[in-house]
């Protein structure tokens, strides 16, 4: 799969983070996310989706312990 084609699935993912998708995230980051991160052509965009990633993955959990209450 294109490098390409990887960053458009997963933004496609992060634009419908819920349900499903956010474990398909989570998923494709740990299998994917090291080797896109370490490779210079794409190093750039995986640490911008990886920031992204974190405010998603930091607002669900403040959105749980809030509905929780």
């Amino acid at each position: 799969m294109p490098y390409g084609s990887l960053f458009s699935h997963l933004k496609q993912l992060l634009d419908d983070f819920t349900g499903a998708n956010v474990e398909m995230v989570a998923e494709l980051m740990q299998v994917a996310g090291r080797f896109l991160y370490r490779l210079p052509e794409t190093h750039t965009r995986a640490d911008n989706m990886s920031t992204v990633r974190a405010r998603f993955l930091a607002l669900l959990h403040t959105c749980t312990l809030v509905c929780a209450l």
